[in-house]
């Protein structure tokens, strides 16, 4: 699959019965094997999309809310057929399947206070500890650089 300018490689990892993800590139000492396995049909776009810069994980239904300014944005991710409703005057929900990840985590940071998790709260709480981890890193006498 190519996605992002680089080539994946997807497949279902036998020994713990999950798909992956790894980017051709960066694969080193690949060596073939002689176990055969039961190919399984995948809807590759759509595994895809579900997909935040190629991170996988469990596919759960998400809530998340964005301020009116990113509704074009939120429909080149999402598409013309998600299900965007308005909130209120400023904000509107999107209602999605995806696969909650760090690389979906980090997807959301990057709209700072523009998101808003609604639900999963497993997804909640992975953004209220990246969060806090992020507000740390700037806050704390240790990282404090002497100029």
């Amino acid at each position: 699959m190519w996605k992002n300018d680089y080539y994946y490689l997807i497949g279902e990892y036998m020994k713990y019965g999950e798909v992956r993800h790894y980017r051709i590139d960066r694969m080193r000492n690949v060596e073939l094997e002689k176990e055969y396995f039961n190919p399984q049909q995948m809807n590759l776009p759509e595994r895809i999309n579900q997909s935040f810069n190629m991170y996988s994980g469990e596919e759960a239904a998400i809530t998340l809310q964005f301020t009116n300014d990113l509704i074009n944005v939120m429909i080149d991710r999402f598409g013309l057929d998600a299900d965007i409703r308005p909130l209120d005057e400023h904000t509107f929900i999107v209602k999605t399947r995806a696969a909650v990840s760090e690389g979906l985590v980090r997807w959301l940071l990057a709209w700072g206070d523009q998101a808003k998790v609604i639900h999963p709260q497993e997804l909640i709480e992975k953004m209220k500890e990246e969060s806090s981890k992020l507000f740390q890193t700037y806050h704390t006498e240790l990282n404090k650089v002497q100029t």
